[in-house]
């Protein structure tokens, strides 16, 4: 029974895609933003670390993207997000974290609960 569980955990995290930060710059400095898109179960590093021609990027958001064609939800401090996630969300492996598919609803309780911390 164990095995037939670790299995699908196993192949949830392969199959699940895997997050790639995009950079823009914002207030003069270097934004690093990731995408946590509804209904998509998603791989997100747990603490990003990187730099732009020597210069630590320091801003992280995370973008909470939806299909249904409304106004998007919007952008949250990327480590205080991934605080959060890990509460409700103890799936964490080499410094990742597998987030199950979240709807509408839960990626709009998870942004309010980002804008409280």
């Amino acid at each position: 029974m164990l095995s037939k569980i670790l299995g699908k955990t196993a192949k949830i995290w392969e199959e699940a895609y895997k997050a790639e930060i995009r950079f823009y710059i914002k207030n003069g400095g270097i934004l690093g933003a990731y995408a946590l898109t509804e209904d998509t179960d998603t791989v997100l590093p747990c603490s990003p670390d990187f730099q732009i021609d020597g210069t630590p990027v320091k801003m992280l958001e995370l973008c909470l993207i939806t299909f249904d064609g409304g106004p998007q939800i919007g952008s949250v401090d990327y480590r205080t997000a991934i605080k959060v996630l890990k509460q409700n969300n103890p799936l964490e492996k080499k410094g990742h974290i597998l987030v199950k598919g979240m709807s509408r609803e839960q990626l709009t309780r998870l942004y309010n609960k980002c804008l409280l911390l």
